[in-house]
């Protein structure tokens, strides 16, 4: 275990407590109450570096360097920014659609059994919707921006000049992003922010900033699975040698022989004329050199 690992569960440890215990939770809750935007900025500048140490952590096992982390907490801050009006904004537009009758859940179920009453009333379906269109609008465009960034400050910091566009989005590998971060990030979000709207208001920011230290280390964990490192080769003058395979002798080895050569029954396929056999006297006499092998095949026409 190195000393960051000591870090970063020492300071998750710490968050989740000032979530548990009445003292730091009183306090917790009127930061947000009063402050919110001061809140969301101070909450997702925290957990957010802290998911992405996490994550290089899982992933490489490694931990990315101060610069790198310092500008990765400060657009993690912005995000909490908008976070703190975006999570209001859209619960209250639920609020007042699911009022006027456009959306299912208004008040309590009006069925007769308990079970499907309490699924389809508001303390269910607000928090559902609030987190379906948090994930269908804002979150998506949040990610892509956070993958722009990351990826600019990267070759900021590997080059020491402003990257240029083209390096930008081939660095955010896109592919990737759309085929497996948007998918599972839409799967975990909606389900952990359906639960996250179902608290106290005060608890949203919070809670939401430590969902981003939990998606970090599941994102690190499946991708250390498939970004593994390229195995290494050895070198040719390193590399046992290979058997080589059992010689084998040709299929018809035994002819019936002549003086000079022997006859193959069998035709050639590309001359359509008998293929011969010469013995090792007439090579002599024709000028071929030894070889290895007692006798050469031949179209009988070269002779």
């Amino acid at each position: 275990m190195r000393r960051g690992d000591l870090v970063w569960i020492t300071v998750f440890t710490a968050a989740g407590l000032a979530l548990i215990l009445p003292g730091p939770k009183a306090l917790v809750l009127a930061l947000t109450a009063e402050h919110r935007y001061l809140a969301g900025l101070v909450f997702f500048a925290l957990m957010g570096a802290l998911a992405e140490a996490i994550e290089e952590r899982f992933r490489v096992r490694g931990y990315p360097c101060l610069k790198e982390l310092a500008g990765l907490a400060v657009m993690w801050g912005l995000h909490g920014l908008a976070a703190a009006l975006i999570f209001w904004l859209i619960n209250g537009g639920v609020v007042m659609t699911q009022a006027a009758g456009l959306l299912p859940g208004g008040g309590y179920g009006r069925s007769p059994y308990p079970f499907i009453a309490t699924l389809s009333s508001f303390f269910i379906t607000g928090p559902f919707f609030t987190s379906l269109f948090l994930n269908l609008s804002f979150i998506p465009v949040l990610l892509t921006l956070q993958r722009l960034g990351r990826a600019a400050l990267r070759l900021y910091l590997r080059e020491g000049r402003r990257p240029e566009l083209t390096l930008v989005s081939e660095e955010a590998d896109w592919p990737a992003f759309i085929r497996s971060e948007m998918p599972s990030s839409f799967l975990f979000r909606t389900l952990f922010l359906t639960l996250v709207f179902m608290l106290p208001a005060g608890l949203w920011l919070p809670l939401a900033s430590l969902g981003l230290v939990v998606f970090a280390a599941l994102s690190g964990l499946s991708r250390r699975e498939t970004e593994r490192e390229p195995t290494k080769s050895w070198p040719n003058y390193l590399r046992l040698p290979k058997k080589n395979p059992r010689w084998r002798r040709p299929r018809f080895f035994f002819s019936p022989s002549v003086k000079n050569q022997s006859v193959i029954s069998r035709p050639d396929c590309r001359q359509e004329k008998p293929l011969i056999r010469v013995r090792r006297s007439q090579k002599r006499r024709n000028g071929i050199g030894r070889r290895k092998n007692s006798s050469i095949s031949r179209p009988a026409s070269a002779l």
